[in-house]
């Protein structure tokens, strides 16, 4: 019953979209991905930027967290400002993920401890959980917001049950967990380590234990001399006749990998880009309207202190679609709200700059 109504929301979604008068694109992409200019900087943090993310079908509510611990809550629209700030933990924020709702974030830190922040409300934190180990992933079950996952430094993913603070399950990969990312389902769970691997776990929400199903290295060269996956985003719309889910995939030999997802756990690579991307965790994810328009793009952050915007329908060396450049240090992460009216960049030296994108009209 869950899967069926997802479906239907995201159809639905869908059929709203394609009615809208103003589409991103408008024929070509190139005209789409061009930017007014910036729409807003915050520069309060003083250490790099870990994560920027928009919260789920929301144009306008974003967070973002820093190395200095502290996680910023902002409204984009229609004046941009600071709602909450969300302090507590005593060492760098390496991950967060929005409940479903958007009422909920949780927080995970180097310094050992998970955290549940009220976003409703008052921003306060609700939850403390200990793990005892650096962390280094987060994120809610798409569907299921009292259960959540997080990614230690010491290899291990553990379900958690948020009423109670009980560990449910633990399984082990080969690295540092670097990235957590669910399909909408929740049925399967995606994880990137720091030797190059990427694995895919079914869920069993009965249970809730994990099961793994298979295991691929994505990245070049042996065990120990492969390169970390930096982060994962799964698409479940794409422009291919028989709407195969694709998995976007950075890792730190440069190159940012786009994979065809066949049969829920097996992949296939599709299409690589350049990746300005060798010793930090440089984010990325897919432009979020991509089966609406005549093109499909994905978007990264970079070492080289630029913002790349690629057309995966392109020929393989076709440069960026667009390159925006604004930046004084590496782009850690990059982020679109849900209608592409928006997009979010955060760097390492701490300063978060909203984008806004030009709007062409259909005829």
């Amino acid at each position: 019953m869950l899967k069926q109504k997802l479906l239907e929301e995201a159809l639905e979604r869908k059929k709203r979209a394609e009615e809208l008068k103003e589409l991103p694109g408008g024929g070509k992409v190139n005209d789409a991905y061009a930017f007014t200019g910036m729409h807003h900087i915050w520069d309060h943090h003083k250490e790099q930027i870990t994560k920027i993310e928009f919260a789920n079908h929301d144009k306008s509510l974003l967070a973002f967290s820093s190395m200095d611990g502290d996680v910023t809550v902002c409204e984009a629209f229609p004046d941009p400002v600071v709602k909450f700030k969300l302090q507590g933990h005593s060492q760098g924020v390496i991950d967060f993920s929005w409940s479903s709702t958007n009422d909920l974030l949780l927080t995970a830190s180097l310094d050992g401890t998970m955290k549940i922040w009220n976003i409703s409300v008052d921003g306060d934190c609700i939850r403390t959980f200990e793990d005892g180990d650096v962390l280094t992933s987060c994120c809610f079950h798409p569907l299921n917001n009292n259960i959540f996952f997080v990614g230690n430094q010491k290899s291990k993913i553990k379900v958690m049950n948020m009423s109670t603070g009980q560990c449910l399950h633990k399984v082990g990969v080969s690295g540092a967990v670097n990235s957590l990312c669910f399909d909408p389902t929740g049925a399967t769970l995606f994880i990137g380590d720091s030797k190059g691997y990427l694995y895919c776990y079914s869920f069993n929400s009965s249970n809730s234990r994990l099961q793994k199903k298979s295991k691929i290295n994505v990245c070049s060269g042996f065990y120990n001399n492969s390169k970390a996956i930096t982060t994962i985003a799964y698409k479940g719309w794409s422009n291919s006749s028989d709407n195969t889910p694709e998995l976007l995939i950075g890792t730190q030999d440069k190159l940012l990998k786009l994979y065809n997802v066949l049969n829920g756990d097996s992949i296939e690579l599709k299409r690589e880009f350049p990746f300005s991307c060798s010793s930090l965790k440089i984010g990325s994810c897919f432009c979020p309207l991509i089966s609406l328009r005549d093109g499909a793009c994905v978007v990264c952050g970079g070492e080289d202190m630029n913002i790349c915007i690629y057309d995966v329908l392109r020929q393989q060396s076709t440069p960026p679609v667009n390159s925006l450049m604004g930046h004084s240090d590496s782009v850690t992460d990059v982020c679109f709200n849900y209608n592409e009216s928006l997009l979010g960049s955060g760097d390492k030296s701490g300063t978060v700059i909203l984008w806004k994108r030009i709007v062409i009209k259909k005829d």
